[in-house]
């Protein structure tokens, strides 16, 4: 159950992959912080990788069993999220691939 100041999402592999993805490369320091905690949210455990048969093959990922996760952000990776949301809004930047998972980050 999330606390007072969380939100909690389901996302699936595809959504956990494009979230690093949106994340901003450079910024402030607090917003970096935040970033790493976001990314670490993120990570795939040795299990969960084996389970659903993931693999990482240079640039590409594969997997052959679905799995959804329940994500917990704070207020803060929120704003960061919806930042850059709005910001890949304001540039036409946002692709099909990504239209579900930027739905569901602007209804947090």
């Amino acid at each position: 159950m999330a606390k007072k100041n969380e939100k909690v999402v389901k996302l699936n592999i595809l959504e956990r992959i494009l979230v690093r993805r949106l994340l901003p490369k450079q910024s402030d320091i607090i917003t970096q912080v935040l970033v790493a905690d976001i990314i670490k949210k993120m990570v795939f455990s040795q299990q969960e990788s084996k389970s659903c048969d993931i693999k990482f093959v240079g640039e590409q990922i594969s997997w052959k069993k679905q799995k959804t996760i329940t994500v917990s952000f704070m207020d803060a990776e929120i704003e960061v999220l919806k930042s850059q949301v709005q910001e890949m809004d304001k540039q036409k930047s946002i692709t099909q691939e990504m239209l579900p998972l930027v739905l569901k980050l602007k209804d947090l």
